[in-house]
């Protein structure tokens, strides 16, 4: 059975910072929530070591408020990984900073727009005998014919996707090669997130982080992924779990309130307002 010294990343504990993680550990292993109230240098990142100490299976979900508190976990697990050599972590960050596509508008509409035309798309070129989509001849004259500006369709999802036809059913759409490749280095490597796009080149690099994060035994998240209740149940279902098989550490917790109130409001704009009294005023009129 693993112990906390065979995760601990360092030759020494700070002042304290055993017992700390010790709770953590017990935390881990038996259940409930622990909070804990320390300085900074008092090594509190190194909590998600005990977590892994007592995961047992369980994904470690880290939940972190911006980049920089982000790249402090990055350098943790990355030391824990040169001491145990085969930890797999990823990240996951919002569209709106990985997207390569271009367009106007709402990023999650256009993109959620573009993966269903690209899917219909690739599908009817599967069912001709086309399953690989990125070498599809008519495929690729789209891409090259579309408005960058008003694109139809993705060549970044399109080049993360391909086709099978298992003996027992119709066609089957699966993640390609290529992203299942880059997805795994993601996961074993240490690629900060503002090389991803670089290195991902022509697959989506959201795709790429979303699929490293399934096999990953550690996932760095922000706080919309666990506070807000959709996209925490959608979090989830991409990555395969339930809500028992996680292990939550909240950085910085004390800063949560203003997003979990970000969350839980409902903005009425002006216009807004004026179009409704014109609503009802025609209903008034109708009677």
């Amino acid at each position: 059975m693993d112990t906390l010294d065979d995760w601990f990343p360092y030759r020494e504990y700070r002042p304290h910072q055993r017992e700390m993680l010790e709770v953590a550990a017990s935390v881990a292993r038996d259940g409930g929530i622990a909070m804990i109230d320390a300085p900074t240098g008092s090594g509190k990142s190194s909590v998600v070591s005990a977590l892994l100490a007592e995961s047992r299976g369980r994904k470690v979900l880290v939940a972190v408020r911006t980049i920089s508190q982000l790249a402090t976990f990055m350098r943790e697990l990355q030391l824990i990984r040169e001491k145990r050599g085969n930890l797999k972590f990823a990240y996951l960050i919002g569209k709106s900073s990985m997207c390569p596509l271009g367009g106007e508008g709402d990023i999650y509409r256009r993109c959620e727009g573009v993966k269903a035309f690209s899917t219909a798309l690739m599908r009817e070129r599967a069912q001709k005998g086309s399953l690989v989509p990125a070498n599809d001849r008519q495929i690729r004259q789209q891409i090259r014919k579309m408005d960058p500006d008003h694109p139809l369709i993705c060549p970044y999802f399109i080049h993360g996707k391909s086709f099978v036809e298992p003996e027992d059913a119709g066609l089957k759409m699966i993640p390609s090669a290529a992203l299942r490749v880059r997805a795994e280095r993601v996961s074993t490597e240490l690629i900060w997130p503002d090389q991803l796009a670089g290195f991902c080149g022509d697959i989506c690099p959201y795709d790429t982080m979303m699929h490293a994060a399934r096999d990953a035994d550690v996932v760095l998240v922000n706080f919309y992924h666990l506070f807000d209740d959709i996209i925490r149940e959608q979090l989830y279902q991409s990555l395969g779990i339930e809500g028992h098989d996680a292990l939550l550490l909240i950085d910085e917790a004390h800063n949560c309130g203003d997003v979990v109130q970000s969350i839980e409001s409902v903005t009425i704009e002006e216009r807004d307002i004026v179009q409704a009294g014109h609503e009802l005023a025609g209903r008034r009129r109708s009677q």
